[in-house]
Parts: structure tokens; C-alpha cells; sequence
């Protein structure tokens, strides 16, 4: 299965802009949680979904020079909205971009820029499961699972639930865990809670 990778750090990270202007550049361990999301990934194209527009200058040059100091080259993609609609509006982005660009993929991997301490075999484990389910019809989204909880931004989705998504977020609707119910999901099931802790505060990351 062919795969592009999309992290998302556009969310508004309203408890953490008492500290950073963004936190992809918060620093966590000696380095920023994005390159921590960036190492996680695997190899291939990666995209980096920035939320809407309307950044500063300074910030974008900023993730521009920390992208630069590494060996990947990810693609910075925007909403098409100047408005927050959430993690889901990021995903659409991707897929989009994915579409438009006429990339050789079926899947998209999907990770959230604030869990650096997100398992390295996460993403293998969700295509493992994907490859398992190839002969059905219809791919279903494929998310993480810890202690009985959902981690629906810690998922694999296929390219194909694009139009389905952009008609979702177009009756105005949000809720991640509601369109991925809407399309059909399967769950991984992972034991290291740990992988899975959000850095929600600069209190998170001493």
C-alpha cells in the first residue's frame, strides 16, 4: 500500500500561546514538536497541514528554517478556510493536495504534532491492519486504540473518502469520530498509553 504521511499543527493551541506562537516550534526535550513528529515518520511524501492562512511571516519563516535543518523536505499545505474548522479541515487539505498533485497513493497516514513520544511502529501497525482488510470494497479508516479509548488522529485514512469528507465538513459539521462512524472504521489496539499523551501546556513539556 502506498502511502503519504500528514502531520497536523495547525490547531489553535489556545492554552499554549500563553508561551509559544506555535506549538510545532515548542521545544520539548531539546527540540521542537515538530521535529519530533517528523522523526516518527516514514519515509516517502510527507505533508505538514499549518490550519488556515493567515500565519505570521515570522512563524512561518521559522517552521520554514526548522524544515530546513532536516534531511525531509515536507510540503506546508493551508485550510481553504480562514476559519478554524479543526483537525478535519487539515485532513482535507491533505487528501486534496494528494488528489490535485495526482500522487501515487491510497492512504493517508495521519499524526497529530503533539504526542512526541508517539510509538516509531505506530504507523506500520495501522498499514498492517489496512493491507489486511485490501480485498473489501470500500477501505475503512484505521485508527489507534489504547485502554479502550479511540485515537481517531492517529489513523490511516484512504484516499477514496475525500468527497465524502468535503461534503461532511460542508454541512457543517466537525466531529472527527463522527464522520469516520459515518465512513466505517477498524482499531489497532496498542498497550503504551504513553504514546498517546497530548503536550497541551507549556506545564506538559518540563
Amino acid at each position: 500500500m502506498n502511502c503519504a504521511s500528514v502531520i497536523l499543527c495547525g490547531g489553535e493551541g489556545r492554552r499554549m500561546k500563553q508561551a509559544f506562537d506555535n506549538k510545532a516550534l515548542a521545544q520539548y526535550q531539546g527540540r521542537s514538536l515538530l521535529e519530533h513528529a517528523l522523526e516518527k515518520q516514514m519515509e516517502g511524501i510527507i505533508l505538514l497541514s499549518c490550519g488556515p492562512k493567515p500565519f505570521s511571516t515570522a512563524i512561518e519563516k521559522e517552521l520554514e528554517t526548522v524544515i530546513g535543518q532536516l534531511s525531509l523536505e515536507p510540503s506546508l499545505l493551508y485550510d481553504a478556510s480562514k476559519e478554524h474548522y479543526g483537525p478535519l479541515a487539515g485532513i482535507l487539505s491533505a487528501l486534496e493536495y494528494c488528489a490535485y498533485q495526482q500522487l501515487e497513493i491510497d492512504a493517508l497516514l495521519v499524526s497529530p504534532v503533539d504526542t512526541p513520544r508517539q510509538t516509531p511502529s505506530l504507523h506500520k501497525q495501522l498499514l498492517k491492519e489496512a493491507e489486511l482488510g485490501n480485498s473489501e470494497p470500500r477501505s475503512d479508516i484505521i485508527l489507534a486504540e489504547c485502554a479502550g479509548r479511540s485515537h481517531p488522529l492517529h489513523s490511516l485514512w484512504p484516499l477514496s473518502c475525500l468527497a465524502e469528507l468535503k461534503t461532511y465538513l460542508e454541512s457543517g459539521e466537525r466531529r472527527v469520530m463522527g464522520f469516520i462512524r459515518q465512513w466505517g472504521y477498524r482499531s489497532v489496539n496498542f498497550d503504551n498509553a504513553e504514546s498517546f499523551k497530548n503536550i497541551n501546556s507549556p506545564e506538559d513539556l518540563l
